[in-house]
């Protein structure tokens, strides 16, 4: 299942319905990807918000990569060398991924769920409860260069 912490559903509420957040999993793909691209983790802690338990249809033609981008993710955080592919086959590819939905295992939408965790407490620390989709993304996109320069 896709989740949120309640905390942050409640931060970004203002933001459901605003272009271009029609769906709630639209504002979870932002924080997933700055958890992935800052390669940072972060159990949910306390109560939570269920979003999907699948890729939605706007969401399925990224699906592979959204799966790659946490594989990398995982890869590097962990410091798995890419020539060690016995390891990334057994800690990354057969942990993550379901080879008969070709899709996420329940372990690894959890990891996904800790990286947008993880996204969803940068963001925060970086602006107060967002009103303003436009102004949300600005600084979004703000963060994404400075983690890039990491």
């Amino acid at each position: 299942m896709f989740r949120v912490s309640t905390q942050a559903q409640t931060w970004v509420k203002s933001l459901l319905g605003q272009d271009p957040f029609k769906l709630s999993i639209d504002i979870y793909y932002i924080f997933c990807l700055t958890g992935l691209a800052a390669e940072e983790i972060k159990e949910i802690e306390g109560a939570s918000h269920d979003i999907l338990d699948y890729f939605p249809t706007p969401y399925q033609d990224h699906q592979r990569l959204i799966i790659n981008f946490l594989l990398i993710s995982e890869k590097n955080r962990l410091g798995i060398a890419n020539e060690d592919k016995d390891r990334i086959k057994k800690e990354l590819i057969e942990k993550f991924i379901d080879p008969n939905i070709n899709s996420l295992t329940s372990s690894g939408r959890s990891r996904l769920n800790d990286y947008a965790n993880a996204g969803h407490r940068i963001l925060s620390g970086k602006m107060a409860t967002p009103g303003n989709a436009a102004v949300f993304l600005e600084v979004w996109l703000n963060e994404m260069k400075e983690i890039e320069k990491k």
